[in-house]
């Protein structure tokens, strides 16, 4: 029928295909995500990066950084939060402010 055949061809659509005002926004996502990675201290963002960039381990990225992997884990969260809430919008300082 000709409702199945339209349902299959969504199913075979690419999932990940951005619309332009979705990719552009996500372009926006990254500079606001490479911005807020240089406001948090050094320790955050270099524990960030170890894990999300170069995918170390807890230990390693405390013997990286010269803290205990539960430091590493408390680093990870704060970082997480600040960045996630910069892309949504937050100023830095109230971003700054929902780490603590």
């Amino acid at each position: 029928s000709r409702a199945r055949l339209l349902q299959q061809e969504a199913i075979d659509e690419p999932l990940d295909e951005l619309s332009p005002d979705r990719y552009a926004l996500g372009g926006e996502d990254i500079q606001v995500m490479r911005q807020a990675l240089t406001e948090l201290p050094e320790k955050l963002r270099r524990s960030f990066m170890l894990r999300h960039i170069d995918g170390c381990s807890d230990q390693q990225i405390a013997e990286a950084v010269g803290v205990s992997a539960r430091m590493v884990r408390t680093y990870l969260t704060q970082a997480g939060v600040y960045c996630e809430l910069r892309v949504q919008g937050h100023t830095p300082a109230a971003a700054k402010e929902a780490m603590r």
